[in-house]
């Protein structure tokens, strides 16, 4: 907090709620969920803006020897993730969006080589 010039001020808040669930159903079926909001909200940032992040995936073992896994996973369900970066100092703030990679999908498979 500035005393001599009170329009600089700047006070923010940036809070993330999370939630994850993971379930083992019957034949060797997985899935899961994750879901992460994200909450900013102050004078320096534009809009302030929020966004949920929902990642998801279904995998079946699909060797005899139940070491490998086969996995389907969607990053970014909802397709809002948002490259928000902030620092700030004594006397300064510095607030930049930058690019990243967004929904997309992957196939994997996944070998334990050592059984646990």
């Amino acid at each position: 907090e500035f005393t001599l010039a009170t329009n600089t001020n700047t006070k923010y808040t940036n809070t993330t709620l999370f939630a994850e669930v993971n379930v083992e159903l019957k034949n060797d079926w997985n899935l899961g969920v994750e879901a992460n909001q994200n909450i900013y909200t102050g004078n320096s940032f534009g809009g302030n803006p929020n966004f949920l992040l929902i990642d998801a995936y279904v995998s079946k073992t699909v060797t005899k020897n139940k070491r490998g896994d086969l996995k389907l996973a969607v990053s970014d369900l909802l397709n809002q993730r948002n490259g928000i970066s902030n620092y700030g100092q004594q006397n300064y703030f510095t607030e930049s969006t930058v690019n990243v990679l967004r929904r997309y999908i992957m196939l994997s498979f996944n070998y334990k080589i050592i059984k646990i």
